[in-house]
């Protein structure tokens, strides 16, 4: 499970950093040479565009996972091919959109809409048709046009791939979307760090109390990372009725000794986890921080430790007042583990925050199917997907700049004097794309 730590990881770095992939650039260099043999023109950098966005998509991850996975076979393959059709896809939508609306600017009076016109109609029906349209036309053009790109490309995704509609990816994005919903004014310092203990009393109380309700892979994380042997935690499962301090700490009966003996084991562990990130991420930096690169590797390391040995620890103390372990007391001194979250920065706190309400959801929802109160359905997984995409590409500015700029190509600058933010082609300022459109648009009047 640790894939899906580094990828939580990941999505919480520098928005400055660029992977340097070299196979990338060589590609985008031969799609640049084919662009200037064709000559230019509106439609043909579309699809160039569109083209250099779908080989980002589709070897921003087919080249890490298939490494870190140390094989290549037809799921990550497909999944590839669905991540680089949702990239092409959106930047497709997102250009043809953004080229309508510079056309109305440059040119209001002429007429240019989304929409075939029925010449039978009578004027004055006309009129009000087409005010309707134009209506529509302005919020899907305007206002909604990344939000269409998403909901689009991601069912296109699913189509090729419909592996991806599971439950934990399907959390992650809703837990996402609704973060970037939620309304600043209610922000506080604090709500991360409330979600993290909430969400950990859930996922810990599930983890020794109702194994089966968590993810497989996330289990065998949490096995490791606590640090006991199998048989000391099938004793666990097994709900002892005393205190569980001879099953955690056999070999002294001094709490305090396995406190510390418990996180000294948990920052090896955890160092095994955020070092080689950690590196990963230092070359793959632009400022190259030696400073930044220490000090958040030893704060993930601390986070991780912590949050492990609080949860033992607190443990011991707490079932020697209440004896008997079963999940709900397991929910009532699990939440402690969440504390742990000071250690970390304000902007990491959210993204562990997030990391953990997206399992802690997942452990609700397979409790319930258990007990057979909700069913599966692909189709509303899907559709839920989809709109969750959608939000999050709506709400682009609060998402990394990885995501947005480099490999969605969308600007978080507006072109000046315009009401869009507009993607632009690679290597071409704002000024110059919109000298170019306005080019072609006075061409095609003469």
């Amino acid at each position: 499970m640790e894939d899906e730590q580094i990828l939580a990881d990941i999505d919480n770095q520098n928005p400055q950093q660029s992977p340097p992939i070299d196979i990338i650039i060589f590609l985008e260099n031969v799609l640049e040479k084919i662009k200037n043999k064709l000559g230019h023109s509106e439609r043909l950098d579309t699809i160039i565009y569109s083209l250099r966005g779908a080989l980002k998509g589709f070897l921003v991850y087919l080249v890490p996972i298939s490494f870190l996975k140390r094989k290549l076979n037809k799921k990550i393959i497909m999944t590839s091919l669905a991540s680089g059709s949702f990239v092409g896809v959106v930047r497709l939508i997102d250009r043809w959109f953004a080229y309508k609306h510079r056309r109305k600017l440059l040119d209001p009076d002429q007429k240019v809409t989304l929409f075939a016109e029925d010449e039978e109609e009578s004027s004055e029906q006309l009129d009000i048709v087409n005010e309707k349209k134009e209506k529509i036309e302005k919020l899907l053009v305007g206002r909604y046009r990344l939000f269409i790109a998403g909901f689009v490309a991601c069912g296109i995704g699913l189509l090729i791939d419909n592996s991806l509609q599971n439950s934990i990816f399907t959390f992650w994005i809703l837990v996402r979307a609704a973060r970037a919903i939620y309304p600043k004014r209610y922000n506080h310092p604090l709500l991360p760090i409330l979600f993290l203990c909430l969400s950990s009393s859930v996922v810990l109380g599930g983890w020794i109390g109702a194994p089966d309700e968590v993810d497989p892979g996330y289990l065998r994380f949490l096995d490791v990372h606590g640090g006991l042997d199998k048989k000391s935690y099938k004793l666990l499962r097994a709900r002892p009725s005393t205190s569980i301090c001879h099953i955690t700490h056999p070999w002294s009966d001094s709490c305090m000794d396995f406190t510390i003996a418990f996180l000294k084991a948990a920052i090896f562990r955890s160092l095994k986890v955020y070092l080689p990130l950690s590196v990963v991420m230092f070359f793959i930096s632009k400022s190259k921080n030696v400073q930044y690169f220490f000090i958040n590797l030893t704060r993930s390391t601390l986070f991780l430790a912590l949050y492990c040995t609080i949860a033992f620890s607190s443990s011991c103390y707490f079932y020697r007042i209440f004896p008997g372990l079963n999940r709900k007391k397991l929910m009532l001194h699990t939440w402690t583990a969440g504390l742990a979250g000071f250690v970390e920065r304000q902007g990491r706190r959210i993204e562990l925050a997030g990391y953990v309400c997206t399992y802690g959801l997942d452990v609700i929802y397979r409790g319930l199917i258990k007990r057979k109160y909700v069913k599966p359905n692909f189709y509303i997984g899907s559709l839920l997907m989809m709109v969750c995409i959608g939000v999050l590409l709506h709400h682009h500015e609060q998402q990394p700049n990885f995501f947005t700029s480099w490999l969605l190509g969308i600007s978080r600058k507006p072109v000046p004097g315009k009401s869009l933010l507009v993607p632009l082609l690679h290597g071409v300022t704002d000024a110059q794309y919109a000298e170019k459109v306005t080019k072609a648009l006075l061409k095609m009047r003469n």
